[in-house]
């Protein structure tokens, strides 16, 4: 993509912005798309404030990339934008009445906390394989909890280039939803707080661990649950993996791809898929769905 020559100029200056025109991208999607678009890598805030400004003013497109964990990575007319900010990670080996995480971090290091602090209500971290940002973007979670109940307060960045502080409230956050993030605006920290120790949390973390190592397919390429969970108008509720399961569809694939025999709601690929190849199986079986149920299921992943 040709960009306006003051926005090239900025990355080139800057020394806390790296470009990488047209790059493999593969390494950064744990469900490995055969993608090649332009990543810029930001490392500090006020270098994110400067680029976000200069993409909005010359109408760029750009999609954020955290740990590629729950996205389908796909060629654009634009770049992906990448944080990589410093962080000091001893400061989550002393208990305190909250921490301040930048979005770049890895929850991975959040659950290490957790289980060596015994942190209450930390243990809804394991398992999800993303940066703390892309979390919040989504308010992810498990079966333990989501994320959202645990946070104070968080910054982000608008189209602007405006830093602006978010304390939460009972509006903030949904089913694995920001309600306050729009799309162009960039989390870059978060307040979390703390609840009390409890003796229990390191085996409470370690039984979730291998239960998801044991009904979830941990050594394929996935992008993790594909589709939200279902209500119906009466509330009751399906999970998707439960739907896929009832319509027999564990093992259906073609070349390249399939759905989990292990768990329905995971989709296996092996690395040899562009990105409109991938979305367009996940498209087939959202339709699959669709026609033998009359349910119209909502991506979880990002596409």
């Amino acid at each position: 993509m040709s960009y306006p020559e003051l926005f090239l100029q900025f990355t080139k200056d800057n020394s806390e912005v790296e470009y990488l025109p047209a790059h493999n991208l593969s390494t950064y999607s744990t469900f490995k798309t055969k993608t090649f678009c332009d990543l810029i890598i930001v490392k500090s805030i006020k270098a994110l404030q400067e680029l976000v400004l200069l993409a909005n003013k010359f109408n760029l497109k750009y999609k954020l990339l955290g740990w590629g964990a729950n996205q389908v990575l796909r060629e654009m007319n634009g770049f992906y934008l990448k944080l990589d900010f410093p962080f000091d990670r001893e400061t989550l080996t002393v208990y305190q009445d909250k921490y301040t995480i930048p979005a770049s971090a890895s929850l991975a290091n959040l659950t290490s906390a957790a289980s060596k602090l015994k942190l209450k209500q930390w243990e809804v971290f394991t398992g999800i394989p993303s940066s703390f940002g892309g979390a919040l973007f989504m308010n992810a979670g498990t079966s333990l909890g989501e994320i959202g109940s645990l946070l104070e307060s968080f910054e982000y960045v608008d189209k602007q280039g405006k830093l602006i502080k978010h304390t939460v409230n009972n509006q903030t956050f949904s089913y694995r939803k920001n309600n306050i993030v729009k799309e162009g605006e960039v989390i870059v920290s978060g307040v979390i707080k703390t609840f009390g120790q409890d003796e229990g949390i390191p085996q409470l973390i370690s039984n979730y661990l291998k239960m998801r190592n044991s009904s979830q397919p941990m050594s394929k390429n996935t992008c993790g649950c594909v589709f939200k969970n279902y209500s119906y108008q009466d509330g009751t509720k399906i999970s998707a993996g439960q739907l896929l399961d009832l319509l027999n569809l564990k093992g259906f694939g073609v070349k390249g791809i399939r759905i989990s025999p292990i768990h329905a709601n995971f989709f296996e690929h092996d690395g040899t898929l562009s990105d409109w190849e991938v979305i367009s199986f996940l498209e087939k079986v959202k339709s699959i769905v669709q026609l033998y149920t009359g349910i119209e299921l909502e991506f979880e992943v990002q596409i």
